[in-house]
């Protein structure tokens, strides 16, 4: 085929390719289907895109633009502080109204 044509990996007009920091990406959405689990289809995604970023040609990056499950990681992070702080309170204002740390205990476990 070098024989005919030069064939090499790029875009067919350099005017049409997404620059970020001045590299030409490839722009990437993750957008898991309705009954595959977000949060494993990321992170398999994200393992494959640092395999496939070795074999892109120099000066190219892969990079993933839209990732839904990012909403996702950071609203069970949310949940898990929200639940954190209000057993706190919830200790902390049992021990005000009884007055006894012992006490206290019983009720908050």
């Amino acid at each position: 085929l070098k024989d005919v044509a030069d064939v090499f990996i790029g875009a067919e007009n350099e005017n049409s390719t997404f620059k970020s920091d001045g590299v030409v990406n490839i722009s990437l959405g993750v957008v898991p289907q309705s009954d595959a689990n977000p949060l494993e289809v990321a992170k398999l995604v994200r393992s494959e895109v640092d395999n496939i970023q070795k074999f892109l040609p120099e000066g190219t990056r892969l990079a993933i633009d839209y990732d839904a499950t990012v909403f996702i990681e950071r609203s069970i992070e949310e949940v898990y502080s929200t639940l954190f702080i209000t057993g706190g309170l919830v200790i902390l204002v049992l021990y005000i109204f009884i007055g006894q740390a012992r006490a206290t205990l019983i009720p908050a476990v």
